[in-house]
């Protein structure tokens, strides 16, 4: 357990004061050039042009790109980040389609430096894995104070196994936020302004996290709550104040969830029912944190369950060997009473966390000893809406490591500190292979689509629906076609009634057939199925084949498109 006040005797050679201004700057410097070594060798820094897009045509990526895209589309409007156009007419979002509120926003003010090819996700993962490494060197000041031991404890961070693995989840690289919020939770407070200052920081924190994903929000809440509960104890605090912090704490989080658009959908409009399958099956191991699956170049993975590898947490090899150090000293360095009753908000936070990681049902290398159906069909449908119930391991994993990191701060010689830190990045570096990723070099150029007939849809029409409807995970979904749409549809500023999101619109229906009634001059009618083809083939109609797919307008609409679509008609 790391020790909560500067001055502790149990933290040894430590002075009560933080390291100097100028050895955190040399750290992070060193932080950030080995941040994007890093990140090279994970394959990244390939995806930071933010102008190419290619690689993001490609399984969940798609879903972010798009999201992003009709973000960009959009008119500016509260709640922010919307996408009305995408799955319409219920529309999306940035955040239900993890496309990143915070980032989509950014780049939105961006947008008139770029053409239509634009994202920053490159630059988001790149950035992520060294503000990982940042973060760790910023709450690890108040226990290190030498350059060279800030340096080392920050290269731990940036090597951390789960932000080097998340590369098809680019949300996820906002790691650091929950590293810092674990830091802000043991952060020693001396004084009335320092506790302030703490409080502040931790609410900053909470409001990115809830602008982010619904995964950190959750995680970064529950954190924060643990933050300023823990300020209170120290009675630094008078009772009102504490109770203003305390009350602050959720108003931010939900402030930003609105803000940002988590709890309403596009143009204000309820999101529904928004629990979804898998929960039970997206978990964590009870030896998650020991299993390096196939990363590890000295072991081998320990059997997990189907879809289990949502719970991945493998600490690494340097953090381990900390870990067992630090326990072999637990006998000399014990916390105090006091230590012991701060850290148990943050203990009782990543503790139930973790147990919500396990999900109903609790396994030990893929093999099931506990089952909790029952308990959790009692909240139902709650615990579903997070089916990667995994995911919530990350908290006691930040909370691991910055343990492991803090255990150099028991040694009273600066040297040895430094021995023990370079040993442990070194044992981190070799264990972890980076060269196990599954990014591919190099992507493909993306194919849009070929016929020049597409490029008539914006004279004259509002919409594109694809029929029946297809969205991923919930409708038969052809990823290449879609994405082509889609493209087309940003392009030339239209609406698609398709997509790869995070939750379907309410009432959709993979099946059901359009009625004429329901035809609309403004709209391009595509149907997919030959069986659905008899909705179309109408006389109100003209449909003629464009890249191998029949495509359909009204008549009663004079347009390029539709002297085209006749054209081509009365020639066959």
């Amino acid at each position: 357990m790391i020790s909560l006040e500067v001055s502790s005797p149990s933290m040894g050679y430590l002075d009560g004061g933080m390291a100097s201004r100028s050895s955190m700057t040399r750290a992070i410097l060193v932080v950030v050039v080995f941040g994007l070594v890093w990140a090279k060798a994970l394959g990244l820094t390939q995806f930071a042009d933010p102008t190419f897009i290619d690689w993001m045509i490609d399984g969940d990526w798609m879903g972010h790109l798009f999201g992003w895209l009709f973000t960009r589309n959009a008119p500016w409007a509260l709640p922010l980040a919307q996408a009305p156009d995408l799955v319409a007419p219920a529309g999306s979002s940035a955040a239900l389609t993890d496309a990143i509120p915070l980032l989509s926003v950014i780049g939105k003010l961006l947008s008139p430096l770029f053409g239509e090819r634009m994202q920053l996700f490159g630059l988001w993962m790149v950035s992520g894995v060294i503000a990982t490494g940042v973060a760790g060197v910023l709450v690890c000041r108040a226990w290190l104070h030498d350059t060279a031991s800030l340096a080392l404890a920050g290269c731990l961070f940036v090597m951390n196994p789960i932000v080097s693995t998340r590369y098809g989840h680019p949300p996820f690289f906002a790691f650091w936020m929950i590293t810092a919020l674990v830091g802000a939770c043991l952060w020693p407070v001396a004084d009335l302004k320092s506790a302030r200052r703490t409080a502040a920081v931790t609410l900053a924190l909470g409001f990115l996290c809830c602008a982010t994903t619904a995964y950190l929000a959750v995680m970064g809440s529950a954190l924060v709550g643990a933050a300023l509960l823990r300020l209170a104890l120290t009675r630094q605090f008078k009772a009102p104040e504490a109770l203003g912090w305390l009350v602050a704490g959720p108003l931010v989080s939900l402030g930003s969830l609105w803000l940002f658009g988590f709890v309403t959908g596009a143009r204000g409009t309820p999101t529904g029912n928004l629990a979804i399958e898998g929960f039970g099956q997206f978990s964590a191991d009870l030896l998650a944190l020991v299993n390096p699956l196939n990363w590890s170049r000295f072991f081998g993975g320990i059997p997990m369950g189907f879809r289990q590898y949502e719970g991945y947490s493998y600490l690494g090899l340097g953090v381990l060997a900390l870990l067992v150090v630090r326990l072999a000293m637990l006998k000399q360095h014990r916390p105090s009473r006091r230590d012991l009753l701060l850290a148990l908000p943050l203990v009782v936070a990543f503790s139930v966390m973790a147990a919500y990681s396990l999900s109903n049902i609790v396994t030990v290398a893929g093999k099931p000893i506990a089952d909790f159906s029952a308990f959790y069909a009692k909240l139902a449908p709650w615990p579903s809406v997070f089916r990667s119930s995994g995911r919530f391991i990350w908290p006691l994993f930040a909370f691991l490591t910055m343990t492991a990191a803090l255990t150099a701060a028991h040694l009273k010689t600066p040297w040895v500190r430094q021995f023990v830190l370079g040993g442990a990045v070194l044992l981190q570096f070799v264990d972890f292979d980076p060269t196990r990723t599954s990014i591919r070099h190099p992507y493909p150029p993306f194919e849009p689509l070929k016929d020049p007939a597409w490029q008539l849809m914006k004279d004259g029409y509002k919409h594109v629906v694809v029929h029946p409807v297809q969205i991923q995970w919930t409708c038969p979904f052809d990823g290449k076609l879609i994405a082509a749409l889609s493209w087309e549809a940003y392009r030339q500023r239209l609406s698609i009634n398709s997509g790869h999101v995070g939750r379907p619109p309410p009432g959709t229906n993979c099946t059901a057939h359009l009625p004429a009634t329901s035809l609309d001059r403004d709209t391009i009618y595509i149907p997919y199925f030959k069986e659905y083809y008899p909705d179309f083939l109408l006389p109100q109609l003209a449909c003629a084949p464009m890249d191998g797919r029949l495509v359909c307008v009204s008549r009663d609409h004079d347009t390029p498109l539709l002297r085209e679509l006749v054209r081509r008609a009365g020639a066959r």
